[in-house]
């Protein structure tokens, strides 16, 4: 049996490697003009230091960073969704095309894996019915589409695309059954929305008595004041402000498990809860969780995961893999497409480009897919095997479905020399 001090020898020297390919994986997206996402990168970079090739790291001593990781990014998701954006018909009708791509693939699943459990049929049509949204902004935003009736689409299907993905991991992957996981999912959302309100509510009123104590000062008081702000008590209120957003995070995340509800849910929630408590001011909040998140946690959740890819199965069932990707542009990518080709729901796509665009994008889907068969994994309702083609069939779809999208959005030479 080994020590605490060797296992501790080993976590660190695996932890220096998973910084390591943190640090690079920029690099390398940067190198390659960014054809290559970041979250590709470390993925592969993953594969490359774990045990299936170089053998530099193993991801099993750190799995309370992989989880915070896992948490964090859920959290990035549910804050990414503004809630008044969820009564519009866009919305509807985005919503009623998730839940016809999850049929789809259910159908398809109960197909392929028909030997199997039909819980891993679930599983991996949760999975393959996804849209990676946190993925896909920097994306969105960088070309310029985030303000477009192109972008506006996207986050439409790519909200539904990760808000029921998750939700329905926490109704069948629960193990409680589908009606005592619905009703502990209500319960929980309830608790949740309830928590944001009375925080929310009684956070106004304590700033309210500040701001009033405040202006009643003096000027001299009031100048001080904001000298000490300025120079040093922002660091501290930013200190303190990502700490209480750590609470939550652990607290929401410690809270599913107790509801017996996948700590994904709870950290979605988490970020859906700070979201209406913030209401609409979201973009200085937004830098501080992104560099709390994307500076360490979120990078070593996707190492540690490539780490536990088994490229060797990967490698013999590579027809999975490919599978696994036309079954995602069959029933996500497909009805997106069918919907806004024959249905008015209110995007304003008006060309054929527009809505093949808006198909692949929304068929980008990864960090669900890895979230997905990690829990299927553990629960042992789906092989390692099948798990390392879908993670793989996920990063290649983050790798090529917004590379294409992006290229049918370019103009022809013929529209160059016509608008020239």
């Amino acid at each position: 049996m080994p020590s605490l001090l060797q296992v501790s020898s080993e976590a660190n020297v695996s932890l220096f490697w998973v910084l390591l390919a943190a640090v690079l994986a920029p690099v390398i997206t940067r190198l390659t003009r960014k054809l290559i996402p970041q979250v590709v990168c470390l993925l592969g970079l993953g594969v490359l230091i774990g045990p299936s090739m170089l053998g530099l790291g193993d991801p099993h001593g750190l799995e309370m960073l992989k989880q915070l990781g896992l948490g964090l990014l859920f959290l990035s998701a549910g804050y990414e969704i503004d809630p008044g954006e969820l009564q519009g018909r866009q919305f509807r009708k985005a919503t009623i095309t998730w839940s016809v791509s999850l049929a789809l693939a259910i159908g398809l699943a109960l197909i392929v894996l028909r030997d199997q459990p039909w819980l891993s049929a679930v599983a991996l049509a949760i999975a393959l019915s996804s849209t990676a949204l946190g993925t896909l902004l920097p994306i969105l935003r960088e070309n310029g589409l985030l303000d477009s009736a192109l972008g506006r689409a996207v986050l439409a299907h790519g909200t539904v695309g990760e808000l029921g993905p998750v939700a329905a991991m926490a109704l069948v992957l629960s193990g409680n059954g589908p009606w005592i996981g619905g009703l502990l999912l209500i319960g929980f959302g309830l608790l949740t929305v309830f928590l944001a309100w009375f925080t929310r509510r009684h956070a106004r009123r304590v700033a309210e008595r500040m701001v009033t104590a405040a202006v009643a000062r003096e000027q001299p008081d009031i100048e001080r004041f904001r000298e000490w702000f300025v120079h040093t008590g922002q660091h501290q209120l930013t200190q303190g402000l990502l700490r209480l957003i750590m609470l939550l995070l652990t607290g929401l995340m410690a809270l599913a498990s107790l509801f017996d509800i996948d700590v994904a849910l709870g950290a979605f929630m988490a970020g859906l809860c700070l979201r209406l408590i913030v209401g609409k001011d979201t973009e200085p909040l937004d830098r501080r969780i992104g560099v709390l998140a994307n500076s360490f946690f979120i990078p070593v959740f996707f190492v540690t995961s490539g780490m536990a890819i088994d490229l060797a199965e990967v490698g013999a069932h590579l027809w999975i893999m490919f599978a696994a990707l036309g079954i995602v542009l069959l029933t996500r990518g497909l009805p997106v497409w069918l919907a806004e080709r024959f249905t008015d729901t209110g995007s304003g796509l008006t060309t054929s480009s527009q809505r093949l665009q808006l198909a692949l994008y929304a068929s980008a889907g990864l960090p669900i897919i890895v979230a997905v068969t990690e829990i299927a994994i553990g629960q042992q309702i789906m092989s390692q095997a099948l798990g390392s083609c879908l993670v793989a069939a996920g990063a290649l779809s983050v790798l090529i479905f917004p590379l294409v999208a992006k290229r049918l959005g370019q103009p022809t030479a013929r529209q160059r020399k016509a608008s020239g």
